[in-house]
């Protein structure tokens, strides 16, 4: 499984994605902001960095053009919780599929099977979005 660097200053979703994605077998190292991710990407290998854009201090930008200069060839995927950064000029939302689980399994596709199928989870972590379980939901007789 990938090794993950998160940096994300709201501790409630820092603490959501690091349980998430530890639970599908990747290991993880949580920050709360850009300056406290400073020291791993200097001393460890990481295969991707998950960080929120908008942080105090250093934002996810600038630790994402520092982590690409001590981590060449790292993958990045960026969050925000502010649509106004996502949605740039009224373009279109992403499409319904893009989250950061279906972003990362896809990053990582075939590595782990096993430890998700131990786990009692879906190899194919786009069964278990939240969104795919609420149309299940939804479409389910009551």
């Amino acid at each position: 499984m990938a090794r993950i660097l998160l940096a994300e200053d709201d501790e409630s979703m820092r603490t959501f994605l690091e349980r998430a994605l530890a639970r599908v077998g990747h290991e993880v190292i949580s920050v709360a902001d850009g300056f406290a991710a400073l020291p791993h990407i200097a001393g460890t290998r990481f295969d991707l960095l998950l960080t929120d854009i908008v942080m105090p201090g250093m934002d996810g930008l600038e630790l994402a053009r520092r982590a690409s200069i001590e981590m060449p060839g790292i993958q990045v995927i960026f969050i925000t919780g502010f649509a106004a950064v996502a949605l740039n000029n009224n373009a279109p939302p992403p499409p319904e599929r893009a989250c950061p689980f279906q972003a990362i399994s896809s990053a990582f596709a075939g590595r782990g099977d096993r430890a998700r199928s131990a786990a009692g989870l879906s190899p194919n972590l786009d069964e278990t979005s939240p969104s795919r379980l609420g149309r299940r939901d939804r479409a389910a007789p009551r």
